[in-house]
């Protein structure tokens, strides 16, 4: 079903358009509604990395929560334009937590 090397970046055009650089492809947004629709029509067609602006990630979480146990696709957050808001932050430690059933980032 996942095609291997489809990648796709979700998010504000001056966000995603630097991946352009490095041949990735791209699908500028410019609010939540929008990003929900790419992320669901991308895993449609089968992506197997998807890069979302951390903005965006609210909009997107019915989302996550369906596929937060599957390995594919990976759902992976971007910052924005502004500083990060530190959700990319904290959903990577709730992956980590539950794959290595710790939370690793504990300040002691």
């Amino acid at each position: 079903m996942y095609s291997e090397g489809k990648v796709i970046c979700i998010g504000e055009y001056d966000v995603v358009f630097p991946f352009k650089a490095v041949n990735l492809e791209i699908n500028p947004v410019t609010n939540g509604e929008e990003a929900l629709e790419a992320v669901k029509s991308f895993i449609d067609k089968g992506y197997a990395l998807i890069l979302v602006q951390e903005d965006f990630l609210e909009a997107i979480q019915p989302v996550l929560d369906e596929t937060v146990d599957q390995p594919l696709p990976a759902i992976i957050s971007i910052p924005g334009s502004e500083a990060t808001r530190g959700q990319a932050l904290l959903r990577l430690r709730e992956v980590i937590k539950r794959a290595v059933g710790m939370d690793i980032f504990v300040q002691k």
